[in-house]
């Protein structure tokens, strides 16, 4: 075990059993102590998110607070309820724990993903943002489509704002309407597609909800999850809906004490 490895194993467990909140930062790692971290951290009780850039050596690794881990379990059970509920959820793969992916440079795990169930690559991918500032977390969610080699389709990004106590949920997918001119290009274009804001309005957790979308709701296509080809027998017709009532839900469970709101 390396020197560099060992202090940082050293310092990570410490501010895991700590309960550290925040980003921290770590340089001159190289791919291979990369490797053995991850290994020996990704079954520990509190499980931070990782971000290695293998051209700079640059590990960063994040420890989220419950706020953002509340999002996070609640929009994951939301989405795959609404793929059992719709009978294509043997047609897609999710995991609990999103597995850590490598697209050009960088090394990294989403929020959450879901992608076709013949396959090993995400269609969709979640990432959350508490800490992170807007700038930061559109970034983290544009990498996962704008890379030429990325098989996802479709992002959505979860903003956590205070004061007031707002969440931002937003659709970003590719805009295959500008690919209809010759372009060069090294990544993809994007654009946003929906967006639906929640604002906390008093401490009786009153929401308010502003969309893209009227009715005030965000609608997925099924095949965004499972690939344009599902299984035999698989109707694919339709959209997942998450609708206002759904956000309304979302708000109630979340703007709550264990979660940090007073």
């Amino acid at each position: 075990m390396s020197k560099v490895l060992k202090q940082t194993l050293l310092d990570l467990k410490d501010k895991i059993r700590q309960g550290y909140i925040g980003d921290l930062y770590y340089d001159t790692i190289t791919k291979e102590d990369f490797t053995s971290l991850y290994s020996k951290l990704s079954t520990t009780s509190r499980r931070p998110r990782y971000l290695y850039d293998h051209k700079n050596l640059i590990l960063q690794v994040r420890m989220p607070a419950s706020r953002h881990e509340d999002i996070v379990d609640q929009l994951k059970e939301m989405i795959n309820t609404k793929l059992r509920a719709a009978g294509i959820d043997r047609a897609t793969t999710w995991s609990n724990l999103a597995p850590l992916y490598t697209l050009g440079d960088i090394s990294a795990e989403p929020d959450g993903c879901w992608g076709p169930a013949s396959d090993n690559n995400p269609t969709v991918v979640m990432e959350v943002g508490n800490s992170e500032t807007s700038g930061q977390l559109l970034l983290d969610g544009r990498h996962w489509l704008e890379n030429i080699h990325s098989s996802v389709q479709l992002s959505i990004l979860v903003k956590l704002k205070k004061n007031p106590d707002i969440i931002q949920i937003s659709i970003w997918e590719l805009d295959h309407s500008r690919y209809l001119r010759p372009l060069r290009t090294s990544h993809r274009l994007v654009k946003r597609t929906q967006f639906a804001e929640i604002t906390r309005s008093d401490p009786i957790h009153r929401v308010t909800i502003t969309s893209t979308n009227s009715p005030a709701e965000l609608r997925i296509p099924f095949t965004m999850f499972t690939g344009p080809s599902p299984p035999p027998g698989v109707n694919m017709a339709g959209d997942m809906i998450i609708s206002q009532q759904d956000l309304l839900d979302l708000a109630r469970f979340h703007f709550v004490t264990r979660n940090g709101y007073v």
